[in-house]
């Protein structure tokens, strides 16, 4: 009998357990990709407390600029990089993604650019996407478009 009630008891209780009306994010990305290495032609320079934002385009809807970089980060030549990304709506297919970056220099300096090396990496769980990229430099303060190799 007092089996009984514990489980009639947890019944009730799971009854008036409170709902959150907060949507989850529809679907989280793992965006990855790779700088060039040291090359003569790169100088192979290291961006110390920089920032990066990626918005992507869908088949159904856009997302917002998401920060990408929380306490900012170091990027050096040669090393691949990978973001959690949550746009917190269905995007549909993603058709392409633009970066945006900011090396944080508090002096001015020349333009400063990621050389990029490979195709851009948006993965879920369902699929791996590779997006082509129209040149290998990421200039700052610029969008860099990407769009989806098919």
């Amino acid at each position: 009998m007092h089996a009984v009630q514990a489980s009639q008891a947890a019944s009730e209780e799971e009854l008036h357990a409170p709902k959150t009306t907060t949507p989850m994010p529809v679907v989280t990305h793992q965006l990855s990709f790779t700088l060039q290495g040291k090359t003569a032609e790169n100088g192979g320079k290291k961006h110390k407390g920089a920032d990066m934002w990626v918005t992507l385009h869908g088949s159904k809807a856009s997302s917002a600029k998401l920060y990408l970089t929380p306490g900012r980060i170091d990027f050096e030549p040669g090393e691949t990089y990978t973001f959690l990304v949550a746009a917190g709506k269905d995007l549909g297919e993603v058709q392409s993604l633009v970066l945006f970056w900011d090396a944080n220099t508090w002096f001015w300096t020349s333009t400063q650019y990621l050389w990029q090396q490979g195709n851009v990496n948006l993965r879920n769980m369902n699929t791996t996407a590779a997006y082509r990229t129209p040149r290998p430099t990421m200039e700052e303060k610029k969008d860099f478009h990407t769009t989806l190799i098919r």
